[in-house]
């Protein structure tokens, strides 16, 4: 039975993020700038980047959500110099490349997975 808070699998990174009641995070997951609403789960090997994820959503095993900054339309390359400038010495010079804030929005109940398009 799950607990109301805290349930939370061995080899599981989370950094800046809020979990809800009854919420849990499965075993060899990493999640940074995330929100979970209450009742939502991750299976295990997942990576969450930046996301607001709401109540009663699923995601499945192996699922990445936001995890890199590639918008092709804006940028030169593909190439992460461009979301970390400050790595190549190219933070004055690149600045107008940024991410602009926005995360992700997971409305409640989604499903996030294997066949699920």
């Amino acid at each position: 039975m799950l607990k109301e808070y805290d349930n939370i699998e061995d080899d599981v990174v989370l950094i800046d993020t809020e979990l809800g009641r009854y919420t849990q995070v499965q075993a060899h997951s990493e999640l940074e700038d995330v929100t979970f609403g209450d009742y939502t789960y991750c299976a295990g090997y997942n990576q969450i980047f930046a996301a607001d994820i709401g109540k009663f959503c699923s995601i499945a095993s192996f699922v990445r959500i936001n995890p890199g900054n590639h918008p092709t339309y804006t940028r030169p390359a593909q190439h992460h110099f461009t979301y970390r400038r400050k790595q190549f010495g190219l933070e004055k010079t690149m600045r107008h490349f940024s991410h602009g804030g926005r995360n992700p929005v997971y409305t409640s109940g989604m499903m996030c997975g294997w066949d699920m398009a």
